[in-house]
């Protein structure tokens, strides 16, 4: 502790203070490279068929939500291609096609969301820095 132009060493209390703001930090530092994981994963592509992965990016999400949209208003036509990881396409059959694939979206949603949430938990039971740091993102 600087006082003055003097340096000594911190009492209990101040580094009870300095401690939990450090663990307060690695708190927040961890539960943000997970929400960075989720985000990751969530947009790292869908297999909808043996071998066929389409992309979950942003845009491609905004195009189901298109799709699904067209559905609801009913004026939809298919066969609808969406895009693939791999530069190709996957042609969405038709209406029961899409809501499968709607499907399989959301449940691999979910699960990465539900996930992250209890690691976050985890992370933030943590009573000391040590504890966090073991925390494994193995999603």
């Amino acid at each position: 502790v600087i006082e003055g132009d003097s340096i000594r060493a911190a009492n209990q209390s101040e580094l009870a203070t300095i401690n939990a703001a450090k663990l307060a930090a690695a708190k927040t530092r961890k539960c943000a490279e997970i929400d960075a994981r989720s985000g990751v994963l969530v947009t790292s592509g869908l297999e909808v068929a043996s071998g066929k992965v389409i992309s979950t990016s942003m845009a491609a999400t905004q195009n189901l939500q298109d799709i699904a949209l067209s559905i609801t208003l009913d004026n939809a036509t298919f066969p609808q291609n969406v895009s693939m990881l791999d530069g190709g396409v996957y042609s969405i059959a038709d209406v029961a096609d899409f809501v499968r694939i709607a499907g399989l979206l959301k449940a691999m949603k979910k699960a990465v969301l539900e996930a992250g949430q209890e690691l976050r938990a985890e992370v933030l039971a943590c009573a000391t820095i040590e504890e966090v740091a073991v925390v494994e993102d193995n999603r």
